[in-house]
């Protein structure tokens, strides 16, 4: 649909206080199913308390009364624009509607269903507009957002992203290495079935297979002297919007070496590393890296109960996370919850790096080496990852020790750093949302 002139209008409940994550988007808008070049719309309810309603009605008068409230992310490509409502949208009551028969009914209301539309006309100003019990409300405006004119070819949510250039060249839209799926699912990589899988398949194109290796392998009993074992996986289960993968300590996943994970060269300017996690204990693991058993090129992984991105050539560290805003904080806290993490490299040969890490979508502040916080950790040394490097899941490089005990899900890898909108894209499209649609008119 045309950026600039178009109506949404979507019959929604929110039905739930509860999961993991505090966002629970209902509209987004994407130009491409690759979930690169920053340009989208998303529409969202941001929860503030995972208690649910004690009411269904009133606007917000109190922080406190701030249970839940819409917010709006634009990303034009270059930049990101937030913008936040007022209203106040309430998830499922924890009291029956007025009038109901409590003899007949359960104790839990079935709250309140709004219709939300989102409103952009020929100047680019988006209106969100609710209408509540009969109320129409102006919830969210903003004039002018861009001047670009690029349609909106996907809208939904749990986007199975999608290459687009194999092999990658770096550029936007076309910097995918590695995504890995970890549904049970035959070899050939299209038909998701029940059966069980020996490896794990890249979905990128790229043919970057990997090893399971331990426990989630399969038999424990027919290790061979390689860790190649026979027997049908055992960690497979749920993840976000697809599959995810049990790693319970004694597993876990190596890839095949590729010179595609060589991401620091004349020609290419970083690298980013994604992936969802959910942990089901702390303590000092790597969760995803890319190395080549001696040097460590980038690591996100959880250091005494916080989020950390590292680089060991030269023990350079991003230290650990300080609490800021409602997303951040430490990995303690997000204990058995899924979460969002990615890391960035943005580095050219010859010049320092710049280094960011984002929980669920937003930029973490760093702390640990620097004397100020700052978004972003500098001067990362020089470091090109020759060609036998390969990505580990859920231990550290030494393949041995602080195993990962949690669940992973859609991992990724891009040879350049992706924007702060192309993160935000990339989490905002693939995260469970416990919201039911009832209609979507398009106009």
């Amino acid at each position: 649909m045309e950026a600039k002139n178009f109506t949404l209008k979507t019959l929604v409940r929110f039905n739930t206080n509860a999961g993991s994550y505090d966002y629970q988007p209902f509209i987004t808008l994407i130009n491409n199913d690759s979930l690169t070049g920053g340009k989208f719309i998303s529409v969202y309810r941001v929860r503030r308390s995972e208690n649910e309603s004690a009411d269904i009605t009133g606007i917000i008068t109190n922080e406190e009364d701030k249970d839940g409230y819409l917010k709006l992310t634009f990303g034009d490509g270059f930049g990101l624009t937030s913008l936040t409502g007022s209203r106040r949208i309430r998830a499922r009551s924890v009291v029956p509607p007025e009038g109901s028969d409590l003899t007949i009914n359960s104790t839990t209301g079935e709250g309140r269903e709004y219709t939300i539309s989102l409103i952009s006309n020929i100047n680019n100003d988006i209106d969100v507009v609710v209408e509540d019990n009969g109320l129409l409300t102006t919830d969210i405006q903003a004039n002018n957002l861009s001047t670009s004119a690029e349609t909106y070819n996907y809208i939904g949510l749990g986007v199975r992203p999608r290459a687009e250039t194999i092999p990658p060249n770096g550029t936007t839209g076309q910097s995918l290495v590695l995504q890995y799926y970890y549904n049970a699912m035959e070899g050939s990589g299209d038909t998701f079935t029940t059966s069980g899988l020996t490896g794990v398949y890249d979905w990128s194109g790229n043919s970057i297979t990997a090893n399971i290796i331990g426990k989630g392998a399969g038999d424990m009993a027919s290790f061979a002297g390689d860790n190649s074992v026979s027997g049908t996986v055992t960690g497979h289960t749920y993840g976000p919007i697809e599959g995810g993968f049990r790693i319970d300590g004694n597993t876990h996943i190596k890839t095949i070496p590729s010179d595609l994970f060589s991401t620091r060269d004349e020609t290419t300017s970083g690298f980013t590393l994604m992936t969802h996690v959910k942990l089901f204990a702390s303590g000092n693991t790597d969760i995803i890296s890319i190395t080549d058993g001696t040097d460590t090129m980038g690591s996100i992984g959880v250091r005494e109960g916080s989020f950390i991105f590292s680089n060991d050539n030269g023990s350079v560290t991003a230290g650990t996370l300080t609490a800021v805003a409602q997303n951040a904080g430490s990995a303690d806290a997000r204990i058995s919850r899924w979460v969002h993490l990615a890391a960035t490299v943005d580095a050219t040969t010859g010049s320092t790096s710049g280094t960011r890490l984002f929980v669920n979508g937003e930029p973490t502040l760093l702390t640990g080496i620097q004397e100020t916080v700052s978004g972003s950790f500098t001067a990362i040394p020089e470091f090109s990852v020759p060609a036998n490097a390969y990505g580990l899941i859920g231990i550290n490089k030494d393949e041995s020790s602080n195993g990962l005990t949690g669940v992973i899900g859609l991992t990724r890898i891009f040879n350049r750093p992706l924007t702060e909108a192309e993160i935000f894209e990339n989490f905002i499209t693939s995260i469970p949302s416990n919201v039911v649609c009832n209609e979507i008119n398009i106009a």
